[in-house]
């Protein structure tokens, strides 16, 4: 589990992750659904990426693989676009290889 408490000691980001191990030397990462953040507050997401960055790297990590509960487009029941969710700025963020 990672997470990030702020000055009242409460958890305002977190996530489990599952590691499994690959070639005996390297781990895969995987947070099903997560983390759990305020994803309107970019500057806690980018601290939060950055430090779980460093975390999977430090225990070896080839691969992360996270799936949030993000929007990032509306679409009516005929499956055309009504709108746009507004999180481009995640997803431009998490496409980037760092």
């Amino acid at each position: 589990t990672c997470g990030i408490k702020n000055n009242n000691n409460e958890v305002i980001a977190a996530c489990l992750l599952t590691a499994v191990p690959v070639m005996k030397v390297f781990k895969y990462f995987y947070s099903n659904r997560g983390p759990v953040i305020d994803y309107e507050n970019q500057e806690l997401v980018h601290f939060f990426f950055n430090e779980l960055s460093k975390y999977v790297k430090k225990h070896r990590c080839l691969y992360l693989h996270i799936d949030p509960y993000l929007p990032y487009q509306y679409l009516n029941h005929d499956g055309e676009i009504t709108g746009n969710a507004g999180n481009d700025w995640f997803f431009d963020k998490m496409s980037k290889n760092e």
